[in-house]
C-alpha cells in the first residue's frame, strides 16, 4: 500500500499516507519499506530531508539485508551525508551489496581499492570487482576494466581485452568509451587501424555530449580522404542513432 500511495498505483498519490504504510511495513521487518522510507527523507520526498533520518530507516533496511540499503548507506558514510565521513564502513556496506551482486555497489568498491581511498591502492581488488560490476553490465566498470587491461593494472596488460570493454560500455550509450574506442580505431590499439570506425565512434561521443571527441573528430577529418570521410559519416549518423547514451 505505501508503494501505492507513494507512485499514485490505482490510488490517488499521497506521500504522508505512503509514509503511514510504509512504517507499518518497516514495523513487520519488511526491508523494502524501511529502504523506502529512507530514500524518502535522504531526498525530501513527501518529507523534509533528513539525513539523520535517511540513516536511521537505511540502517534497518540494511540490517534486513537489502542490498540496495546497504549500498546506499555505504554512500552516506562515503560522502559524509548525515554522518563523519567513515570509508572504512562505507567499504563494508559497499561489500555486503556487492556480495549480493549489486552492480554499483561492486563499481564502488572496485573505486575505493583502485583510488587508494582504502590506504594503499589494491589494484588486484579493485579489478576483481570493476569485473563483477562489469559482467552485470554496469558501463562505468565495464570501461574501468578496460582502462586497467590497457595499462596492466591488477591485470595482466591484454590490449584485445581493453578493446572488448570499452566497447561493450560505447555500445550501452557510454560517450566516454565511444571517444576511447575512436582512439583505438584511429592508433590502432589492439585493433588494425580504422579511421572510418575511429571517425564513426569520435561522431557518435560527440553527439552524446562527450565534447573532448570533438577535437579527434575534426583532426581526423582533415587526414581522411574524401570517399572515406563520406563513408565515415555515414556510420557515423548509424551509430549515433542506434549507440544513444542512456539517461
Amino acid at each position: 500500500m505505501g508503494y501505492m500511495y507513494d507512485t499514485g498505483t490505482s490510488v490517488p498519490q499521497n506521500s504522508d499516507t505512503a509514509l503511514i504504510w510504509y512504517k507499518k511495513a518497516a514495523a513487520q521487518e519488511n526491508s523494502n519499506a524501511a529502504l523506502a522510507i529512507g530514500y524518502n527523507y535522504d531526498n525530501g520526498i513527501g518529507v523534509k530531508k533528513d539525513h539523520s533520518a535517511a540513516i536511521q530507516w537505511y540502517s534497518k533496511s540494511a540490517n534486513l539485508g537489502n542490498p540496495s540499503a546497504q549500498f546506499n548507506l555505504g554512500l552516506m558514510y562515503e560522502q559524509g551525508q548525515g554522518t563523519p565521513v567513515d570509508v572504512t564502513k562505507a567499504a563494508q556496506y559497499f561489500e555486503k551489496a556487492a556480495e549480493q551482486g549489486h552492480d554499483k555497489a561492486q563499481l564502488e568498491l572496485g573505486y575505493l581499492y583502485d583510488s587508494g581511498k582504502l590506504g594503499k591502492s589494491d589494484l588486484s581488488k579493485a579489478a576483481y570487482w570493476y569485473q563483477k560490476s562489469a559482467d552485470l553490465g554496469n558501463i562505468n566498470a565495464q570501461f574501468n576494466l578496460g582502462d586497467m587491461y590497457f595499462y596492466g593494472d591488477g591485470v595482466g596488460k591484454n590490449l584485445e581485452q581493453s578493446v572488448s570493454w570499452i566497447q561493450k560500455s560505447a555500445e550501452q550509450g557510454y560517450s566516454k568509451g565511444q571517444n576511447q574506442l575512436g582512439v583505438y580505431y584511429r592508433d590502432g590499439i589492439g585493433v588494425t587501424t580504422n579511421p572510418i570506425e575511429a571517425y564513426a565512434w569520435f561522431s557518435t561521443a560527440v553527439n552524446n555530449g562527450f565534447d573532448k571527441a570533438a577535437v579527434n573528430l575534426n583532426e581526423l577529418e582533415k587526414t581522411m580522404r574524401p570517399d572515406d570521410l563520406i563513408k565515415a559519416k555515414t556510420l557515423g549518423e548509424y551509430y549515433s542513432n542506434k549507440y544513444k547514451e542512456k539517461k
